[in-house]
């Protein structure tokens, strides 16, 4: 069993699972391995947003806005690596789960469950109807894809200043 405490989501991660455990809050699947954490999902996920410039409230707030998505809003973690996410259930959910949709393969309909396979063949179940599970990788794709054509902050044009005898001008 891998331990880490200090696990911030990346475009490693597949999946933030809560789990009963005596130590440990959270599962967490890796591209490459799965992980133990004693921070619990949200912890992970508010940490994630902070250590990449904003606040969990704010990066909700923006799609929010943006995307008119008020429940189970999806969330872009940091826009310049296209990293999001969603929740399976309320975010504030003690069974809440958190999916990185870049990393599915495909999801199916398992009884009351889903079947998710992630790329690296990884096979979860999680507890949603499949026709939520669906409705929410849809708005994380459409969020994604609204954030990759409406960035939030444009590149600057660069200024360049041109001096006479190879002397830069200061700007006035």
């Amino acid at each position: 069993m891998k331990e880490n405490n200090q696990y911030l989501a990346t475009n490693q991660t597949m999946g933030l699972f809560p789990i009963h455990h005596p130590t440990f809050q959270t599962k967490i699947y890796d591209r490459d391995n799965i992980f133990y954490s004693t921070q619990s999902p949200m912890e992970i996920i508010e940490e994630t947003c902070l250590t990449r410039g904003a606040s969990y409230e704010g990066r909700v707030q923006s799609v929010r806005t943006m995307l008119n998505y008020p429940y189970k809003t999806p969330l872009l973690l940091c826009q310049m690596e296209m990293l999001c996410a969603f929740p399976t259930m309320s975010p504030t959910s003690n069974e809440n789960v958190w999916i990185f949709p870049n990393h599915i393969k495909y999801f199916s309909k398992s009884l009351r469950h889903v079947s998710v396979t992630f790329l690296n063949d990884e096979t979860v179940t999680v507890k949603c109807s499949i026709a939520a599970f669906t409705k929410q990788y849809g708005k994380t794709i459409t969020c994604q894809s609204y954030f990759l054509t409406h960035p939030l902050h444009p590149t600057p044009t660069p200024r360049l200043y041109i001096g006479t005898r190879g002397q830069v001008p200061r700007p006035k």
